[in-house]
């Protein structure tokens, strides 16, 4: 080949290698949109490095879940670059159809976010590009979970002006409990997405849930703190979640509670079932007391005299057990009574702590049916709310002049100074095959009842049927 037709090939292939690889750097599309994932599983890229420069990594540390309008950071200043420094930072957030956030500091390894408003749960995805002291370039994806901030209001009264006669709210996945509250609004946790769940019984609708750490099984609600606590399937912990602020945090506990019963202003108590059951008393520090030695799973605390009332589930013949505690602080039997029925199901007490039902589906009363007993002194009863065969579920009004129950096919509510049965409904069984009314409930404002019904032998749908009181 002639010297010079050489020198010009060469001249043009030098040319294209600069054209192609740059003065040195590497970079990266920082628009590409990364497949959307949680907290630490972010998606990172970065173009194959020139054999002067590697790619710099990107790294984002931050918390998964935030309150919409609330202030959060990100930080990427533990990302770093193999042979040289990183020079420059810069945030984004991923148009993917979300409200948008607000950033400031965008060009720092720390961005402060402020959560935009929202009325339905969100994932907000951010992206970190960084690039170093050569050009090189590499983004990451971090993805944020926001949920709505509800404003919780305690309350007392219904307003049922809106509602029709009945309804019913139907779930694919289980129920374990339910918290009543007033005008058809409603806590449930459902154990099929580990979630505590506000819902909308008129609308049909989720307002807002509580993401736990595992399916939620007991739930105890605290009006004087609006605090729900929950024991979660198979856990060595309580959630606990602040109505007013939607803030879940958990408490260390001995053992998996079998039960749990909230002490109105001061913490929870729970039973962790073994060999010889322990009870145990969190305060509202969660400072543990106990164990203290019980009999029974089932747990009810009355605030008016400071005692613990167990009675085991499932047990025939059913013994119901009072606790008191002594000036030392030890836990001492002090009432028992025992022939409560066969098969016992659900221990309530009255609100007023007046009243107390071991509700056992072979009956304690005339005709199976349940005593209305005395906490105060369990040799004592006011009569009997005679439901007939089976009796399932049981709870009292907050006012405690009406007591909800079932006797496994009909919804039963009951005015408690007389016994005298206030109304009754059966539940259709279309779509579900069985009657099986586990659970009954009152609202706070005592006009709506609601029959909690399972369906099929594994329970893996739930209606909650609900039905506006005279």
């Amino acid at each position: 080949m002639p010297a010079k037709t050489f020198a010009y090939t060469a001249f043009i292939s030098l040319i294209s290698t600069l054209l192609i690889t740059g003065c040195g750097g590497t970079s990266i599309d920082t628009e590409m949109l990364a497949e959307q994932q949680s907290s630490e599983t972010e998606t990172e890229e970065s173009a194959p490095p020139s054999p002067t420069n590697s790619a710099p990594v990107v790294v984002i540390n931050g918390a998964a879940d935030a309150l919409a309008e609330s202030n959060f950071i990100l930080d990427g200043s533990a990302s770093h670059d193999a042979d040289g420094t990183i020079q420059s930072w810069s945030w984004s957030q991923l148009a993917t159809g979300a409200p948008i956030a607000t950033i400031s500091n965008a060009t720092t390894q720390v961005a402060s976010i402020t959560a935009p408003s929202t009325d339905e749960p969100v994932d907000l995805v951010f992206r970190l590009t960084v690039t170093d002291d050569k050009g090189a370039s590499a983004g990451r994806n971090f993805t944020v979970s926001i949920t709505p901030v509800f404003v919780f209001t305690p309350c007392n009264a219904d307003d049922v002006s809106t509602f029709s006669s009945s309804g019913v709210y139907s779930s694919p996945q289980h129920i374990s409990d339910v918290i009543a509250l007033c005008d058809g609004e409603i806590l449930l946790g459902n154990t099929g997405n580990n979630r505590i769940e506000y819902v909308d019984l008129k609308a049909g609708t989720v307002t807002v849930y509580y993401e736990l750490t595992a399916a939620p099984d007991d739930l105890e609600y605290d009006p004087q703190r609006s605090l729900v606590y929950a024991s979660m399937k198979g856990s060595t912990s309580v959630a606990r979640v602040d109505l007013t602020s939607g803030l879940v945090d958990y408490i260390p506990v001995s053992g998996v509670p079998s039960a749990i019963a909230a002490r109105y202003g001061n913490g929870v108590y729970m039973i962790s079932p073994g060999t010889t059951n322990s009870l145990y008393w969190y305060d509202a520090d969660d400072v543990e007391h106990g164990p203290y030695p019980v009999t029974g799973d089932m747990i009810q605390f009355n605030q008016t005299l400071n005692q613990v009332i167990t009675a085991p589930r499932g047990i025939s013949p059913t013994t119901l057990y009072v606790y008191d505690f002594d000036d030392n602080g030890d836990i001492e039997l002090v009432d028992s009574r025992g022939s409560l029925g066969g098969n016992s199901q659900t221990l309530k007490i009255s609100p007023d702590d007046a009243h107390l039902v071991v509700v056992a589906g072979g009956g304690n009363a005339e005709g199976y049916g349940i005593t209305d007993l005395s906490p105060a002194d369990l040799s004592s009863s006011f009569g009997e709310f005679t439901t007939g065969a089976y009796p399932t579920g049981g709870d009292f009004s907050a006012d405690s002049s009406r007591f909800a129950t079932s006797n496994n096919s009909s919804f039963l509510i009951y005015q408690v100074s007389n016994h005298t049965e206030l109304f009754s409904a059966t539940p259709p069984t279309t779509g579900c095959p069985y009657y099986d009314i586990d659970a009954a409930f009152i609202s706070r404002g005592g006009r709506l009842g609601i029959a909690l019904q399972r369906c099929g032998f594994e329970s893996d749908t739930t209606n909650l049927h609900w039905y506006k009181l005279p």
